[in-house]
């Protein structure tokens, strides 16, 4: 009979069990916290591998309790780690142990993987932590295996039914209990009641309708509380969609906008040409409203629609830190919207960017032309205020900076921007060099690359990403229809790359030994960490004899280098069915005192 009540009975006659028996199992008692994988981002595992990191301590105890982790139905003892820090930030007396931290390093085959941390209350009383792990692992696959989108979606319907249960246990232990308003804007031909039978079936209830007729503004918000969310007849929410916004406004309330991944579905039920979305990506959205209909604002924000976008560019700022991505597929719209999809993903030429401001000065540009010597000149350009100067670079075996080239003297009082090109790159517009400086005019935009295509295989390169920890360009051929516009990405190739010379001399310029395109992925990774961001721009195109893989040792340094930009990227989504299916992964939380 036990096995057959609802997880909240069960869990209030637990609770009667252990007041009566075994002494108070509040969860006060517990603290604790999951350091890695760390914040929100969603559990990666490089080639199999994934390590689990974090601390618990009890209230009314001075030695720590002891903490075991469930991976499917296998359990695994933890090494006990020394915490000094957790020590010193609880004032309290007498003070908690030092071992109270935990590691675990799991190497896992591919598959789906629930992962669940226990900590023992009492001898033999184990309890989970709230943050329940899921973990879908897939190794990077060639183009003839992808994974069909039918497949994927089938995984995600197999474990919703598990998920389901996760989250509403979570409903009840919420310390924040934001509150929705969804405002259904009517379409022609809309389907409302399908909109409002997925805003009834909500495992989230904390929610108010509002309807809009066609082109009616919502009105201001009463208050600085809550969150809005703007719908058009028609669309589908998921179950989980408010639910996944709310969790992650628990874990972090200070979030002012949450978006997550949309899809098209038919008339028959079928969901089909999903979009991936990125993380806060400022250039992007300047350009285009990738964060679509899939997506909540803070009352605090003033967010009035789409065409308000702007307000979200200055608000979010180049970190976006009050921005989240959840990476799970949180609206259906319907197939005849599949126009407007593909103009919410800037992959219709429906806008441009704004023309550049009047008396406004050019940059003054520097083109250094880079090779072997061999006396090609250079892309044409119509660019008026470029000098042009030629490096001659033998082909580095060993990694080590670059050393100080002759044209670095007085360069911060005669030019403004850097233009680095190879030799080999050929058939450009005139214009490319104009296309190239114009993201720069963002002052958080401190590096610009072009479209790079391929000669020998006609392949088109349109950044660099450095997803499980093996770097290669971003091609159109796995990406999809490649966004028109231009958007924020983790590096672009040394091979062409425009960048500010004070950013140039600030972070130390390029490394040599590398190849072209971990060169610019290095540098660019390098004014990431001092906060600025990448562009990729499909304004300006350049042809290449061939790409070149890396080689192993340079991809070695690299991921030696920058190991945790090797587990994500939070530019580029859109191989995920290329990689793996969906990541599964329930991020409750409770409050820690």
């Amino acid at each position: 009979m036990f096995q057959s009540l609802p997880g909240p009975a069960k869990a209030l006659i637990r609770r009667f069990y252990f007041m009566l028996f075994r002494g108070s199992p509040a969860p006060d008692r517990l603290l604790y916290a999951i350091d890695e994988p760390r914040g929100q981002r969603p559990l990666r595992a490089i080639r199999g591998r994934c390590v689990l990191r974090g601390w618990a301590v009890l209230k009314d105890r001075v030695d720590p309790p002891r903490v075991r982790i469930k991976v499917n139905r296998a359990l695994y003892p933890v090494r006990v780690m020394a915490r000094a820090d957790v020590r010193e930030a609880f004032h309290r007396s007498p003070p908690y142990a030092e071992a109270c931290g935990f590691e675990l390093a799991l190497q896992l085959n591919r598959g789906a993987h629930l992962i669940r941390v226990e900590v023992e209350l009492h001898p033999g009383v184990w309890r989970p932590l709230s943050t329940t792990l899921f973990l879908s692992l897939g190794l990077r696959q060639p183009l003839p295996q992808r994974v069909d989108y039918a497949a994927w979606t089938d995984l995600a319907a197999a474990w919703r039914p598990l998920e389901r249960r996760e989250f509403e246990a979570h409903l009840p232990l919420m310390t924040a209990r934001p509150r929705f308003e969804v405002f259904v804007e009517a379409a022609r031909g809309g389907d409302s009641e399908a909109t409002r039978a997925s805003l009834a079936a909500q495992i989230y209830p904390d929610l108010e309708i509002h309807d809009l007729a066609e082109g009616e503004t919502p009105p201001p918000a009463r208050d600085g509380t809550g969150y809005r969310m703007f719908l058009r007849a028609g669309d589908r929410l998921a179950e989980d969609a408010l639910y996944a916004f709310a969790d992650r406004i628990n874990a972090d309330p200070a979030l002012e906008v949450l978006h997550g991944d949309e899809d098209l579905v038919d008339a028959d039920g079928v969901e089909r040409e999903p979009f991936f979305k990125p993380d806060w990506s400022p250039t992007y959205l300047a350009a285009a409203n990738y964060l679509g209909r899939a997506a909540v604002f803070s009352n605090r924000v003033g967010y009035a629609g789409p065409a308000d976008r702007l307000r979200l560019v200055r608000a979010g700022g180049p970190d976006g830190a009050r921005v989240a991505s959840i990476p799970r597929v949180l609206l259906h719209r319907p197939a005849d919207d599949a126009e407007g999809l593909l103009a919410d993903a800037g992959r219709v030429a429906t806008e441009t960017s704004p023309p550049p401001a009047a008396g406004v000065a050019q940059p003054r540009v520097l083109l250094v032309v880079r090779g072997r010597g061999s006396g090609r000149p250079p892309p044409p350009t119509d660019y008026p205020l470029v000098e042009i100067v030629r490096e001659v670079r033998p082909s580095a075996k060993t990694v080590a900076p670059a050393p100080p080239a002759p044209w670095l003297d007085g360069l911060a009082d005669r030019h403004d921007v850097l233009v680095f090109v190879d030799e080999d790159l050929t058939d450009a517009s005139p214009a490319w060099i104009e296309a190239l400086v114009a993201p720069l005019a963002d002052g958080a935009v401190a590096a610009v690359g072009p479209v790079l295509v391929d000669r020998a295989t006609g392949m088109r390169h349109v950044g660099l990403t450095n997803d499980d920890g093996e770097p290669a360009p971003i091609r159109v051929e796995t990406a999809g229809v490649a966004p028109l516009v231009p958007r924020n990405v983790l590096g672009v190739s040394r091979a062409c790359l425009a960048t500010r010379v004070d950013d140039f001399i600030a972070v130390g310029g390029f490394v040599d030994g590398l190849g072209p395109d971990l060169e610019g992925l290095d540098y660019c990774l390098k004014l990431a960490r001092r906060g600025r961001l990448i562009a990729h721009t499909p304004g300006a195109e350049l042809s290449m004899a061939r790409w070149r893989a890396p080689r192993p040792e340079a991809v070695t340094w690299h991921q030696q280098t920058w190991p945790e930009s090797c587990a994500r990227d939070p530019y580029y989504r859109e191989d995920a069915l290329t990689t793996r299916p969906a990541t599964h992964r329930v991020a409750m939380k409770l409050s820690n005192p």
